[in-house]
């Protein structure tokens, strides 16, 4: 089972997925560990116990290669390592949903909140306007998965002046927390 428990560690660190139950965890890491075994040993071809049926006997010879063992090890770590990565990419860019989307199986999105969705499918400027009546305008640069962290960094970040005359920061840009009391985030074009 530690490749399977390798990959669904490595799909973790690089995906943000709802907190799940210890049990649904060891599930997702028997499913991992059966497709790097099932590929290791059907595709590449690698297996540490040969099996040789002989002719006439109760039971077939089982042997312990070493050699055979070692290959499969390294085969199955790579195996799930870059098991782990396609995962990740797949959840992380909402590929499989949406095709399942285009096809109208399912609404869903893989990621975890609408709010990951606008920032990650939009690439336009935002308008952040703040409950004390002010407001930003920046580059999405970098930004929180949920919205209740609701944190942002600006770069080519400016203040909007209330007739609407940008005012620019300088420096790398702006960050922008959920203390500052988030109002209203705008998706505009950058002009």
């Amino acid at each position: 089972m530690l490749p399977g428990f390798f990959c669904a560690r490595i799909v973790g660190a690089l995906t943000v997925r709802p907190q799940v139950a210890d049990f649904d965890k060891i599930i997702e890491a028997l499913f991992y560990s059966f497709f790097v075994y099932f590929f290791c040993v059907a595709v590449i071809g690698t297996s540490p116990i040969l099996i040789e049926p002989k002719a006439g006997a109760y039971w077939n010879a089982i042997e312990f290669d070493l050699q055979s063992a070692r290959r499969f090890i390294i085969s199955a770590f790579a195996t799930s390592a870059l098991l782990g990565l396609v995962v990740s990419y797949l959840v992380t860019n909402d590929v499989l949903t949406r095709v399942l989307r285009a096809i109208k199986v399912t609404k869903r999105s893989s990621r975890i909140s609408v709010w990951g969705d606008a920032f990650h499918d939009i690439d336009q400027f935002v308008i952040v306007e703040f409950t004390d009546g002010r407001r930003a305008r920046g580059w999405p640069r970098l930004f929180s998965d949920t919205p209740d962290e609701a944190s942002l960094f600006h770069e080519k970040a400016s203040w909007i002046l209330d007739d609407g005359t940008p005012v620019d920061i300088k420096g790398a840009g702006l960050l922008i927390t959920k203390n500052m009391g988030i109002q209203t985030v705008s998706f505009v074009d950058g002009q």
